[in-house]
Protein backbone atom coordinates (compact mmCIF):
# COMPACT_ATOMS: atom_id res chain seq x y z
CA UNK A 1 0.00 0.00 0.00
CA UNK A 2 2.75 2.44 0.89
CA UNK A 3 4.47 1.57 -2.37
CA UNK A 4 1.33 2.36 -4.37
CA UNK A 5 0.90 5.71 -2.60
CA UNK A 6 4.52 6.51 -3.41
CA UNK A 7 3.85 5.89 -7.13
CA UNK A 8 0.73 8.05 -7.09
CA UNK A 9 2.84 10.96 -5.85
CA UNK A 10 5.31 10.68 -8.76
CA UNK A 11 5.30 13.05 -11.72
CA UNK A 12 4.90 11.83 -15.30
CA UNK A 13 8.65 11.86 -15.87
CA UNK A 14 9.30 9.99 -12.67
CA UNK A 15 6.65 7.44 -13.61
CA UNK A 16 8.21 7.01 -17.06
CA UNK A 17 11.69 6.57 -15.49
CA UNK A 18 10.24 4.13 -12.96
CA UNK A 19 8.48 2.08 -15.63
CA UNK A 20 11.62 1.79 -17.72
CA UNK A 21 14.07 1.41 -14.85
CA UNK A 22 17.06 -0.78 -15.40
CA UNK A 23 16.23 -4.49 -15.18
CA UNK A 24 18.29 -7.65 -15.17
CA UNK A 25 17.34 -11.00 -16.52
CA UNK A 26 19.06 -13.96 -14.86
CA UNK A 27 19.77 -17.01 -16.96
CA UNK A 28 20.96 -20.26 -15.34
CA UNK A 29 22.48 -22.90 -17.50
CA UNK A 30 24.57 -25.91 -16.56
CA UNK A 31 25.01 -24.68 -13.02
CA UNK A 32 26.14 -21.27 -14.07
CA UNK A 33 24.11 -18.11 -13.60
CA UNK A 34 24.37 -15.27 -16.01
CA UNK A 35 22.30 -12.10 -16.29
CA UNK A 36 21.41 -9.74 -19.00
CA UNK A 37 21.00 -6.10 -18.11
CA UNK A 38 18.10 -4.32 -19.80
CA UNK A 39 18.81 -0.65 -19.80
CA UNK A 40 15.95 1.86 -20.09
CA UNK A 41 16.61 2.85 -23.73
CA UNK A 42 16.66 -0.82 -24.76
CA UNK A 43 13.30 -1.29 -23.07
CA UNK A 44 11.89 1.78 -24.75
CA UNK A 45 13.20 0.66 -28.14
CA UNK A 46 11.70 -2.74 -27.67
CA UNK A 47 8.32 -1.30 -26.67
CA UNK A 48 8.29 1.03 -29.66
CA UNK A 49 9.25 -1.81 -31.98
CA UNK A 50 6.51 -3.95 -30.49
CA UNK A 51 3.93 -1.19 -30.89
CA UNK A 52 5.02 -0.59 -34.52
CA UNK A 53 4.85 -4.28 -35.37
CA UNK A 54 1.45 -4.52 -33.72
CA UNK A 55 0.17 -1.46 -35.58
CA UNK A 56 1.46 -2.77 -38.91
CA UNK A 57 -0.11 -6.16 -38.29
CA UNK A 58 -3.38 -4.42 -37.38
CA UNK A 59 -3.25 -2.17 -40.48
CA UNK A 60 -2.41 -5.09 -42.74
CA UNK A 61 -5.19 -7.13 -41.25
CA UNK A 62 -7.68 -4.28 -41.68
CA UNK A 63 -6.51 -3.64 -45.23
CA UNK A 64 -6.96 -7.26 -46.17
CA UNK A 65 -10.29 -7.40 -44.38
CA UNK A 66 -11.66 -4.14 -45.90
CA UNK A 67 -9.80 -4.17 -49.25
CA UNK A 68 -12.97 -4.22 -51.38
CA UNK A 69 -14.54 -1.42 -49.38
CA UNK A 70 -11.44 0.78 -49.72
CA UNK A 71 -11.24 0.15 -53.46
CA UNK A 72 -14.93 0.98 -53.85
CA UNK A 73 -14.45 4.17 -51.84
CA UNK A 74 -11.51 5.18 -54.02
CA UNK A 75 -13.57 4.50 -57.12
CA UNK A 76 -16.45 6.56 -55.76
CA UNK A 77 -14.08 9.42 -54.98
CA UNK A 78 -12.52 9.24 -58.44
CA UNK A 79 -15.95 9.08 -60.10
CA UNK A 80 -17.06 12.12 -58.09
CA UNK A 81 -14.00 14.09 -59.16
CA UNK A 82 -14.46 12.94 -62.75
CA UNK A 83 -18.13 13.97 -62.71
CA UNK A 84 -17.28 17.42 -61.38
CA UNK A 85 -14.60 17.81 -64.03
CA UNK A 86 -16.93 16.64 -66.80
CA UNK A 87 -19.68 18.99 -65.59
CA UNK A 88 -17.30 21.91 -65.67
CA UNK A 89 -16.01 20.87 -69.09
CA UNK A 90 -19.60 20.53 -70.36
CA UNK A 91 -20.46 23.98 -69.04
CA UNK A 92 -17.40 25.44 -70.75
CA UNK A 93 -18.24 23.71 -74.04
CA UNK A 94 -21.87 24.81 -73.75
CA UNK A 95 -20.75 28.39 -73.19
CA UNK A 96 -18.44 28.16 -76.18
CA UNK A 97 -21.26 26.72 -78.32
CA UNK A 98 -23.61 29.49 -77.21
CA UNK A 99 -20.98 32.09 -78.05
CA UNK A 100 -20.37 30.51 -81.43
CA UNK A 101 -24.12 30.34 -81.99
CA UNK A 102 -24.44 34.05 -81.25
CA UNK A 103 -21.59 34.72 -83.63
CA UNK A 104 -23.33 32.67 -86.33
CA UNK A 105 -26.59 34.51 -85.66
CA UNK A 106 -24.72 37.80 -85.92
CA UNK A 107 -23.23 36.56 -89.17
CA UNK A 108 -26.71 35.71 -90.48
CA UNK A 109 -27.85 39.20 -89.47
CA UNK A 110 -24.89 40.79 -91.21
CA UNK A 111 -25.42 38.67 -94.31
CA UNK A 112 -29.10 39.64 -94.28
CA UNK A 113 -28.12 43.30 -94.11
CA UNK A 114 -25.63 42.74 -96.93
CA UNK A 115 -28.33 41.10 -99.04
CA UNK A 116 -30.65 44.05 -98.40
CA UNK A 117 -27.90 46.47 -99.39
CA UNK A 118 -27.22 44.44 -102.53
CA UNK A 119 -30.93 44.52 -103.40
CA UNK A 120 -31.06 48.29 -102.90
CA UNK A 121 -27.90 48.69 -104.97
CA UNK A 122 -29.30 46.59 -107.84
CA UNK A 123 -32.59 48.48 -107.78
CA UNK A 124 -30.79 51.83 -107.77
CA UNK A 125 -28.49 50.79 -110.63
CA UNK A 126 -31.50 49.71 -112.70
CA UNK A 127 -33.38 52.90 -111.84
CA UNK A 128 -30.30 54.99 -112.61
CA UNK A 129 -30.11 53.47 -116.09
CA UNK A 130 -33.82 54.10 -116.58
CA UNK A 131 -33.45 57.70 -115.39
CA UNK A 132 -30.47 58.17 -117.69
CA UNK A 133 -32.54 56.88 -120.62
CA UNK A 134 -35.38 59.25 -119.72
CA UNK A 135 -33.07 62.24 -119.33
CA UNK A 136 -31.33 61.38 -122.59
CA UNK A 137 -34.67 61.12 -124.37
CA UNK A 138 -36.17 64.24 -122.83
CA UNK A 139 -33.21 66.62 -122.66
CA UNK A 140 -30.89 65.12 -125.31
CA UNK A 141 -28.15 64.47 -122.75
CA UNK A 142 -25.47 61.90 -123.53
CA UNK A 143 -26.04 58.61 -121.72
CA UNK A 144 -22.36 58.47 -120.73
CA UNK A 145 -22.74 61.75 -118.87
CA UNK A 146 -25.55 60.30 -116.76
CA UNK A 147 -23.91 57.00 -115.77
CA UNK A 148 -23.09 56.77 -112.03
CA UNK A 149 -19.47 57.45 -111.08
CA UNK A 150 -17.65 57.28 -107.77
CA UNK A 151 -14.55 58.67 -106.17
CA UNK A 152 -12.58 56.84 -103.48
CA UNK A 153 -15.11 56.08 -100.76
CA UNK A 154 -15.48 54.04 -97.58
CA UNK A 155 -14.08 50.63 -96.87
CA UNK A 156 -16.79 48.72 -98.72
CA UNK A 157 -16.34 50.40 -102.08
CA UNK A 158 -13.71 48.26 -103.74
CA UNK A 159 -13.50 49.77 -107.18
CA UNK A 160 -15.28 50.70 -110.37
CA UNK A 161 -15.74 48.74 -113.59
CA UNK A 162 -16.89 51.07 -116.34
CA UNK A 163 -19.63 53.04 -114.67
CA UNK A 164 -20.86 50.32 -112.30
CA UNK A 165 -19.95 50.42 -108.63
CA UNK A 166 -18.44 47.21 -107.30
CA UNK A 167 -18.96 46.83 -103.55
CA UNK A 168 -17.10 44.11 -101.66
CA UNK A 169 -19.20 42.75 -98.82
CA UNK A 170 -17.17 39.60 -98.03
CA UNK A 171 -15.29 39.30 -94.70
CA UNK A 172 -11.56 39.90 -95.01
CA UNK A 173 -10.52 37.15 -92.53
CA UNK A 174 -12.23 34.22 -90.82
CA UNK A 175 -12.26 33.95 -87.03
CA UNK A 176 -11.97 30.34 -85.76
CA UNK A 177 -11.21 31.05 -82.12
CA UNK A 178 -14.66 30.20 -80.76
CA UNK A 179 -15.48 26.88 -82.38
CA UNK A 180 -14.44 23.33 -81.48
CA UNK A 181 -16.25 21.72 -84.45
CA UNK A 182 -14.25 21.49 -87.70
CA UNK A 183 -15.99 23.25 -90.57
CA UNK A 184 -18.40 25.10 -88.26
CA UNK A 185 -16.22 28.03 -87.42
CA UNK A 186 -17.65 31.52 -87.57
CA UNK A 187 -16.73 33.37 -90.74
CA UNK A 188 -17.15 36.79 -89.18
CA UNK A 189 -14.18 39.09 -89.40
CA UNK A 190 -12.22 40.32 -86.46
CA UNK A 191 -13.76 43.81 -86.72
CA UNK A 192 -17.40 42.86 -87.24
CA UNK A 193 -18.77 45.85 -85.33
CA UNK A 194 -16.91 48.22 -87.63
CA UNK A 195 -18.06 46.25 -90.70
CA UNK A 196 -21.68 46.44 -89.60
CA UNK A 197 -21.36 50.18 -89.02
CA UNK A 198 -19.85 50.66 -92.47
CA UNK A 199 -22.68 48.62 -93.98
CA UNK A 200 -25.18 50.82 -92.19
CA UNK A 201 -23.50 53.96 -93.52
CA UNK A 202 -23.56 52.57 -97.06
CA UNK A 203 -27.19 51.59 -96.59
CA UNK A 204 -28.05 55.12 -95.45
CA UNK A 205 -26.26 56.59 -98.47
CA UNK A 206 -28.12 54.23 -100.79
CA UNK A 207 -31.43 55.19 -99.17
CA UNK A 208 -30.55 58.87 -99.59
CA UNK A 209 -29.78 58.20 -103.26
CA UNK A 210 -33.09 56.36 -103.61
CA UNK A 211 -34.93 59.35 -102.11
CA UNK A 212 -33.08 61.71 -104.45
CA UNK A 213 -34.02 59.55 -107.43
CA UNK A 214 -37.64 59.44 -106.27
CA UNK A 215 -37.66 63.24 -106.01
CA UNK A 216 -36.16 63.46 -109.51
CA UNK A 217 -38.84 61.10 -110.82
CA UNK A 218 -41.55 63.22 -109.22
CA UNK A 219 -40.13 66.34 -110.87
CA UNK A 220 -39.89 64.57 -114.22
CA UNK A 221 -43.45 63.26 -113.98
CA UNK A 222 -44.82 66.66 -113.00
CA UNK A 223 -42.90 68.33 -115.82
CA UNK A 224 -43.97 65.67 -118.34
CA UNK A 225 -47.62 65.86 -117.29
CA UNK A 226 -47.63 69.65 -117.50
CA UNK A 227 -45.82 69.65 -120.81
CA UNK A 228 -48.19 67.04 -122.25
CA UNK A 229 -51.24 69.05 -121.17
CA UNK A 230 -49.81 72.23 -122.74
CA UNK A 231 -49.14 70.48 -126.06
CA UNK A 232 -52.57 68.85 -126.14
CA UNK A 233 -54.18 72.24 -125.53
CA UNK A 234 -52.02 73.77 -128.27
CA UNK A 235 -52.95 70.99 -130.70
CA UNK A 236 -56.63 71.49 -129.97
CA UNK A 237 -56.29 75.24 -130.49
CA UNK A 238 -55.26 74.75 -134.12
CA UNK A 239 -58.11 72.35 -134.87
CA UNK A 240 -56.59 68.88 -134.30
CA UNK A 241 -57.51 66.10 -131.91
CA UNK A 242 -54.51 65.03 -129.78
CA UNK A 243 -55.31 61.31 -129.92
CA UNK A 244 -55.03 61.30 -133.71
CA UNK A 245 -52.26 63.87 -134.09
CA UNK A 246 -49.16 61.90 -133.06
CA UNK A 247 -47.99 59.19 -135.45
CA UNK A 248 -48.46 55.58 -134.32
CA UNK A 249 -44.95 54.18 -133.86
CA UNK A 250 -46.19 50.59 -133.95
CA UNK A 251 -47.96 51.23 -137.25
CA UNK A 252 -44.86 52.88 -138.67
CA UNK A 253 -42.71 49.89 -137.72
CA UNK A 254 -40.42 48.95 -134.86
CA UNK A 255 -37.60 46.42 -134.59
CA UNK A 256 -34.06 45.59 -133.58
CA UNK A 257 -32.24 42.85 -131.64
CA UNK A 258 -33.42 42.02 -128.12
CA UNK A 259 -30.90 43.22 -125.53
CA UNK A 260 -32.34 42.73 -122.07
CA UNK A 261 -31.72 45.46 -119.55
CA UNK A 262 -29.29 44.31 -116.83
CA UNK A 263 -31.02 43.64 -113.54
CA UNK A 264 -34.45 43.27 -115.18
CA UNK A 265 -36.43 40.08 -114.65
CA UNK A 266 -39.67 39.56 -116.63
CA UNK A 267 -41.30 37.77 -113.69
CA UNK A 268 -40.27 40.33 -111.07
CA UNK A 269 -42.86 42.47 -109.32
CA UNK A 270 -43.01 45.96 -110.77
CA UNK A 271 -42.30 48.58 -108.10
CA UNK A 272 -44.08 51.91 -107.81
CA UNK A 273 -40.93 53.67 -109.05
CA UNK A 274 -40.77 51.43 -112.12
CA UNK A 275 -44.46 52.09 -112.84
CA UNK A 276 -43.71 55.80 -112.50
CA UNK A 277 -40.79 55.46 -114.92
CA UNK A 278 -43.08 53.66 -117.38
CA UNK A 279 -45.60 56.50 -117.14
CA UNK A 280 -42.91 59.14 -117.62
CA UNK A 281 -41.41 57.24 -120.55
CA UNK A 282 -44.82 56.91 -122.24
CA UNK A 283 -45.55 60.61 -121.66
CA UNK A 284 -42.11 61.53 -123.03
CA UNK A 285 -42.70 59.44 -126.14
CA UNK A 286 -46.03 61.17 -126.67
CA UNK A 287 -44.48 64.60 -126.10
CA UNK A 288 -41.73 63.86 -128.61
CA UNK A 289 -44.33 62.68 -131.12
CA UNK A 290 -46.43 65.81 -130.57
CA UNK A 291 -43.41 68.09 -130.92
CA UNK A 292 -42.26 66.24 -134.03
CA UNK A 293 -45.72 66.61 -135.57
CA UNK A 294 -46.02 70.26 -134.59
CA UNK A 295 -42.61 71.11 -135.98
CA UNK A 296 -43.87 70.01 -139.38
CA UNK A 297 -46.70 72.58 -139.17
CA UNK A 298 -46.43 76.26 -140.22
CA UNK A 299 -45.57 77.72 -136.84
CA UNK A 300 -42.87 80.19 -137.88
CA UNK A 301 -43.34 83.77 -139.00
CA UNK A 302 -43.47 84.28 -142.78
CA UNK A 303 -41.60 87.56 -142.35
CA UNK A 304 -40.49 90.01 -139.71
CA UNK A 305 -43.74 91.93 -139.86
CA UNK A 306 -44.19 95.28 -138.21
CA UNK A 307 -47.95 95.18 -137.57
CA UNK A 308 -51.13 93.33 -138.52
CA UNK A 309 -53.14 95.61 -140.81
CA UNK A 310 -56.10 93.23 -140.97
CA UNK A 311 -56.76 90.15 -138.85
CA UNK A 312 -58.51 86.87 -139.51
CA UNK A 313 -62.31 86.84 -139.55
CA UNK A 314 -65.20 89.14 -140.56
CA UNK A 315 -64.25 92.67 -141.68
CA UNK A 316 -65.40 95.53 -143.91
CA UNK A 317 -64.12 94.98 -147.44
CA UNK A 318 -61.57 97.74 -148.34
CA UNK A 319 -62.93 98.06 -151.88
CA UNK A 320 -66.71 97.66 -151.55
CA UNK A 321 -67.23 98.52 -147.89
CA UNK A 322 -69.49 95.50 -147.33
CA UNK A 323 -68.96 92.92 -144.62
CA UNK A 324 -66.83 90.02 -145.81
CA UNK A 325 -64.82 87.13 -144.44
CA UNK A 326 -61.06 87.70 -144.34
CA UNK A 327 -59.50 84.24 -144.57
CA UNK A 328 -55.98 85.25 -143.58
CA UNK A 329 -53.94 88.01 -141.97
CA UNK A 330 -52.43 91.05 -143.69
CA UNK A 331 -48.89 91.81 -142.48
CA UNK A 332 -47.48 95.25 -143.26
CA UNK A 333 -44.01 95.25 -144.80
CA UNK A 334 -42.23 97.41 -147.42
CA UNK A 335 -42.24 96.28 -151.04
CA UNK A 336 -39.44 93.81 -151.83
CA UNK A 337 -39.09 92.40 -148.27
CA UNK A 338 -38.27 88.66 -148.29
CA UNK A 339 -41.04 86.16 -147.54
CA UNK A 340 -40.14 82.81 -145.97
CA UNK A 341 -41.81 79.39 -145.85
CA UNK A 342 -43.26 78.79 -142.41
CA UNK A 343 -42.70 74.99 -142.49
CA UNK A 344 -41.21 72.24 -144.61
CA UNK A 345 -43.41 71.28 -147.51
CA UNK A 346 -43.97 70.97 -151.25
CA UNK A 347 -44.96 73.88 -153.52
CA UNK A 348 -48.46 73.30 -154.88
CA UNK A 349 -48.95 76.60 -156.73
CA UNK A 350 -46.49 79.26 -157.84
CA UNK A 351 -47.97 81.88 -160.20
CA UNK A 352 -50.84 84.23 -160.73
CA UNK A 353 -53.78 83.62 -158.43
CA UNK A 354 -56.44 86.11 -159.51
CA UNK A 355 -57.35 88.39 -156.61
CA UNK A 356 -54.36 86.96 -154.75
CA UNK A 357 -52.00 88.41 -157.36
CA UNK A 358 -48.74 86.50 -157.46
CA UNK A 359 -49.34 83.53 -155.18
CA UNK A 360 -47.29 80.71 -153.62
CA UNK A 361 -49.19 77.81 -152.00
CA UNK A 362 -47.30 75.11 -150.07
CA UNK A 363 -48.67 71.78 -148.81
CA UNK A 364 -47.50 70.58 -145.37
CA UNK A 365 -48.23 67.47 -143.26
CA UNK A 366 -51.57 66.61 -141.66
CA UNK A 367 -53.65 68.29 -144.37
CA UNK A 368 -52.24 71.76 -143.66
CA UNK A 369 -51.35 74.25 -146.39
CA UNK A 370 -50.20 77.89 -146.44
CA UNK A 371 -50.69 80.71 -148.98
CA UNK A 372 -48.43 83.72 -149.57
CA UNK A 373 -50.26 86.35 -151.71
CA UNK A 374 -49.75 89.77 -153.39
CA UNK A 375 -46.06 88.94 -153.97
CA UNK A 376 -43.98 91.13 -156.22
CA UNK A 377 -41.75 88.16 -157.12
CA UNK A 378 -41.97 84.37 -156.82
CA UNK A 379 -38.74 82.44 -156.17
CA UNK A 380 -39.94 78.81 -156.11
CA UNK A 381 -41.49 76.40 -158.62
CA UNK A 382 -44.39 73.96 -158.45
CA UNK A 383 -43.31 70.60 -157.04
CA UNK A 384 -40.24 72.04 -155.33
CA UNK A 385 -39.38 70.85 -151.81
CA UNK A 386 -38.86 73.77 -149.44
CA UNK A 387 -37.47 73.91 -145.92
CA UNK A 388 -38.78 75.96 -143.05
CA UNK A 389 -37.34 79.47 -143.33
CA UNK A 390 -36.50 79.14 -147.02
CA UNK A 391 -37.26 82.29 -149.05
CA UNK A 392 -40.21 81.82 -151.45
CA UNK A 393 -40.76 85.38 -152.75
CA UNK A 394 -40.84 89.12 -152.12
CA UNK A 395 -43.52 91.36 -150.60
CA UNK A 396 -45.57 93.31 -153.14
CA UNK A 397 -49.04 94.65 -153.91
CA UNK A 398 -50.21 92.54 -156.84
CA UNK A 399 -53.79 91.42 -157.30
CA UNK A 400 -56.65 92.86 -155.24
CA UNK A 401 -54.54 94.98 -152.91
CA UNK A 402 -54.50 98.55 -151.65
CA UNK A 403 -50.79 98.65 -150.85
CA UNK A 404 -47.60 96.76 -150.14
CA UNK A 405 -48.21 93.91 -147.67
CA UNK A 406 -48.27 90.10 -147.35
CA UNK A 407 -51.59 88.32 -147.28
CA UNK A 408 -50.86 85.06 -145.38
CA UNK A 409 -53.33 82.17 -145.04
CA UNK A 410 -53.29 78.87 -143.17
CA UNK A 411 -55.70 76.15 -144.31
CA UNK A 412 -56.65 72.82 -142.69
CA UNK A 413 -58.09 70.28 -145.11
CA UNK A 414 -58.95 73.13 -147.46
CA UNK A 415 -60.70 75.34 -144.88
CA UNK A 416 -59.14 78.60 -143.72
CA UNK A 417 -58.06 78.74 -140.05
CA UNK A 418 -56.55 81.60 -138.08
CA UNK A 419 -52.75 81.69 -138.64
CA UNK A 420 -52.28 83.46 -135.30
CA UNK A 421 -53.22 80.23 -133.51
CA UNK A 422 -50.22 78.56 -135.15
CA UNK A 423 -47.97 81.47 -134.14
CA UNK A 424 -49.09 81.04 -130.55
CA UNK A 425 -48.37 77.32 -130.62
CA UNK A 426 -44.82 78.10 -131.73
CA UNK A 427 -44.00 79.33 -128.24
CA UNK A 428 -44.63 75.78 -126.93
CA UNK A 429 -42.57 74.02 -129.60
CA UNK A 430 -39.84 76.28 -130.97
CA UNK A 431 -38.04 76.69 -127.62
Amino acid sequence: MAHELAIDRMSFGERLAYAFRERQIYVRSEGQVRFITLRPWIQISFVLLLVGVTAWIAYASLTVAFKDYVIAAKKRQFASVQTVYEDRLTQMLSSMDQLNGRLLLNQDSVESQLENVRDVQSALELRQRQLAALMSKRFSVSMSELEPTSSDGPELIEGRSGAKLLINFEPAQSDTRFSRIPGKQSSLGMNDAESVEVIRRVGRRLRDLAMAQTAALNVLETHSTTRLAELEEAIQSIGFKPEGFAPNAAAEGLGGPLVRLAGYSPGATVSSEERQIIRISAATDTINAYVSGLQALPLRQPLAWERVTSGFGPRRDPFTGVKAMHQGVDLAKPDGSPVFATAVGTVKRAGWGGAYGRLVEINHDNGVSTRYAHLSKIEVKVGQKVEAGQQVGLVGSTGRSTGSHLHYETRLNGSAVNPVNFFRVASHVLQ
